[in-house]
């Protein structure tokens, strides 16, 4: 009896979190995710409009072609990165007198797999057999991204401090010079020209925006370090690759599996089929960024709380608000896109993308789940289990790339959406089976993410039931969706424990 009754459930264990000394941590994290958060939504916001761009100012086949150029690069950005950035800031938070030989084994091994990236983009240039335009605009796109790998390394100086105000500040100068200089080039060349000069100078004003930023966070990193002497340091090189190799591997089969529709479509269809589903599926990556925010702020303090076992309980109970917070907000931004799907594509990219409604559809409930799977895979590494990910992430490359081959040559996008919301799902379903094995906390994956899931598809589904039905006028129609809106917004935040709003209450003071 004595020990049921001093045994705490998981929402007094945390309120009592909140309200203890832990509160100045959350509190702190709290703050760090809203800075954070500005930094995302000027990556976010700037990203969007950029796609509002160029799905207005090239055809379709040409924007079809801007995606397909990103989506190799991109696919590939894993490989060249391996999550150092991620271990890089797990060491330097619990170990600061190691900046120096931390940022000099990691800049090593980044210049050694930069080498590598380079190399294998020649001989990818030669399979794919570009044409010159195409060409031209990949090797930037190679450029951009080099530079951007420089950002992410020497970020982690001041992240790992928990200074995270000069992410905003960092993208905000970088976004500007990208969004700007779109606006410009899109007025001073013609719908003609736009497809070919047009085309690649966007490709080129991407790179500078990035080198402009690797400059400015070498130089803020260095003003953190006081005396900026980068230690060389081939040990920490080899030390940081034994730690991240695993889980660069993990996330380029994500990454893959992100990307490997656009190469199907590419195959079985034409530029346009790949035009059609980047728009809906890069709102959806998009979106993403505002749960990176807040797990960004949270991983350092993560990191702390996961390595000292005297931090087990401190641990399970920011794990237990995170997971809570993460559903919460996936599910709403899944709700608003899957009620105003029309509206959104018609803002992102115009009337001629009507056609991506549908896989829009699909998509939207991509967000909650990559939501989920970012916070699953830094709680993995938080615990220093980092090398489990390549089990989820590789079952989940080969489901999509099963089923793409299967669906998309009968199916097109929608059958190309079909497979990306499975394989995430299943992706994420094995990172929290992973947690519940190997970590020192429980889960509680019904109340805190099946039962918000099934409450928010039946409220769906109900309204669309509704509109579908009674065919209202547009007014009332959007009327009708907005009050369901609402509604969903409210029942979930109600069906959420105290703890929760206690939280969101502590942030408000």
């Amino acid at each position: 009896m004595t020990s049921m009754q001093n045994r705490e459930t998981p929402g007094s264990a945390t309120r009592r979190m909140v309200s203890d000394g832990s509160s100045g941590v959350l509190l702190r994290v709290a703050k760090n995710s809203v800075v954070v958060l500005a930094a995302k939504f000027i990556e976010i916001s700037s990203s969007l409009i950029t796609l509002m761009l160029l799905a207005r100012i090239l055809e379709p086949a040409r924007y079809g072609d801007f995606a397909l150029l990103n989506a190799i690069v991109l696919a590939f950005q894993p490989l060249i990165n391996l999550e150092i950035n991620t271990i890089l800031i797990r060491e330097m938070a619990s170990a600061r007198d190691r900046e120096h030989v931390l940022l000099g084994g990691g800049m090593l091994l980044k210049a050694i797999l930069v080498v590598i990236f380079l190399a294998s983009a020649v001989c990818l240039d030669r399979i794919m057999a570009f044409d010159p335009l195409l060409r031209t605009a990949f090797y930037l796109a190679v450029a951009a991204e080099v530079f951007q790998q420089v950002v992410w390394v020497y970020s982690t100086v001041f992240m790992a401090r928990e200074r995270m105000e000069f992410e905003p500040l960092l993208s905000l100068i970088s976004r500007f010079i990208s969004v700007s200089g779109i606006g410009l080039i899109a007025l001073f060349h013609s719908r003609e020209t736009m497809g070919t000069r047009g085309f690649v100078l966007i490709f080129l004003l991407l790179a500078i925006s990035q080198a402009l930023r690797a400059i400015l966070g070498m130089i803020i990193a260095a003003g953190f370090l006081k005396s900026y002497r980068i230690q060389w340091s081939l040990k920490v090189a080899g030390e940081l690759f034994r730690q991240s190799w695993i889980m660069g591997l993990a996330t380029f089969c994500t990454g893959l599996s992100l990307r490997i529709d656009v190469f199907f479509l590419k195959y079985f269809g034409s530029s346009e089929d790949v035009a059609l589903f980047h728009v809906p599926h890069m709102y959806s990556l998009q979106i993403q960024i505002l749960a990176v925010s807040v797990v960004t702020a949270l991983f350092p303090v993560l990191s702390r709380w996961g390595s000292n076992p005297e931090d087990s309980d401190r641990f399970g109970l920011a794990q237990d608000l995170s997971i809570r917070l993460m559903t919460l907000f996936g599910l709403l931004l899944a709700i608003l896109s899957t009620l105003f799907p029309q509206e959104i594509i018609r803002i992102l990219a115009g009337d001629r993308y009507s056609d991506a409604v549908p896989a829009m559809l699909l998509l939207s409930w991509c967000i909650p789940v990559l939501f989920l799977n970012y916070l699953g895979a830094n709680l993995l590494t938080a615990i220093k289990k980092q090398n489990l990910l390549f089990v989820g992430a590789s079952i989940s490359l080969l489901i999509n790339g099963i089923l793409d081959y299967l669906w998309i040559p009968d199916y097109g996008i929608i059958g190309a959406s079909a497979a990306t919301i499975l394989a995430y799902s299943v992706q994420v379903s094995i990172v929290f089976l992973l947690l519940r094995m190997y970590g020192r906390n429980p889960i509680h994956a019904w109340m805190a993410i099946d039962l918000p899931v099934l409450l928010s598809l039946t409220i769906v589904f109900g309204i669309r039931f509704l509109v579908r039905t009674f065919d209202p006028t547009e007014s009332v129609s959007v009327m009708i969706r907005v009050i369901g809106f609402l509604v969903a917004a409210i029942a979930l935040f109600v069906f959420q424990p105290a703890s929760v709003r206690q939280f969101f209450r502590r942030m408000r003071r």
